[in-house]
């Protein structure tokens, strides 16, 4: 064999990575217009692929991400996406095969750099971004409230104590997200419930043991108010260019972006609200002594 034909079977041993998320009509045309563009207008994909979990998307919205070469994979509803992917990912895992995945949230986030480099380094476990304060008035509501079973109530209590990690944004080794699903499997009857995911994943993370990613590969406005910039639609910390930016929010009304995606007239501050998130950080910051976000 030549040394052009050995680097050539290389190449080819060498397995393909995954860029994933889920969603349904509702969220189907930000993902094709703004997630999905993102990524192809930024990212290095020679050997990576871009999926969609298909949980009721339109036909003008398949149609759109199709055309754009997006690999899209039809599944059952049969409960809330955010919560379903982990089941449709671990079942796509098994039957091609990746090295690394990252699973982010599609209908709120958008990637700005080349985040590629990220799925070509060595992983053996989950890596992850830990939210810089306790957001308790949130957690009460996950998971269906006062409703929810009993041991995700006492996650609700845990998190109204410590910060959580956010599942926006996870990557790690095909293998290890299988594991996601088994300990969200054991709570069926939650599955159809936002912010099940949140709360057992964060659980599951928390205890076993993950890689803290830099914030900037899931930066959300009002968790990390101070020295947002905007220009041409594009965002800024003071460290540059954020390379992956997700506009979390229970509600609209609790987004840190009006007109959120990819394109020179969006992104607009919402100055009122950045300005309440950082009042709040900072009594948190003094309740417990500890420096407010950068």
């Amino acid at each position: 064999m030549s040394l052009l034909d050995s680097t050539q079977q290389a190449s080819e041993d060498l397995p393909r990575h995954l860029i994933l998320t889920a969603g349904d009509a509702k969220v189907g045309d930000f993902i094709a217009d703004h997630w999905l563009r993102s990524i192809q207008s930024t990212c290095d994909l020679h050997d990576v692929d871009v999926a969609v979990l298909d949980y009721g998307l339109s036909e003008r919205q398949r149609s759109k991400l199709d055309a754009a070469g997006a690999m899209r994979v039809p599944c059952r509803k049969d409960g809330h996406p955010a919560n379903l992917r982990f089941r449709d990912a671990a079942k796509l895992l098994t039957e091609r095969r990746y090295g690394n995945v990252l699973m982010t949230d599609g209908g709120d986030l958008i990637v700005q750099t080349d985040i590629s480099p990220l799925l070509r380094q060595s992983r053996d476990r989950i890596g992850a971004c830990r939210e810089p304060v306790v957001f308790s008035f949130v957690a009460k509501h996950w998971a269906g409230g006062k409703r929810a079973a009993p041991h995700l109530r006492a996650l609700q209590q845990r998190f109204t104590a410590e910060p959580m990690i956010n599942v926006g944004v996870l990557i790690g080794p095909a293998q290890a997200f299988s594991a996601l699903w088994d300990c969200l499997a054991r709570f069926g009857d939650s599955r159809g419930q936002f912010g099940t995911d949140q709360l057992l994943i964060a659980e599951y993370l928390l205890d076993r043991g993950y890689d803290e990613l830099e914030p900037r590969y899931n930066f959300i406005p009002t968790h990390r108010p101070d020295g947002i910039r905007v220009s041409r639609g594009r965002v800024f910390d003071q460290h540059g260019l954020i390379p992956i930016v997700h506009n979390a929010g229970t509600i609209s009304l609790g987004r840190g972006f009006a007109r959120f995606g990819v394109g020179r007239f969006r992104n607009m501050k919402k100055r009122f609200l950045l300005a309440l998130a950082k009042r709040y950080q900072l009594s948190y910051a003094k309740r417990h002594q500890r420096p407010a976000a950068d």
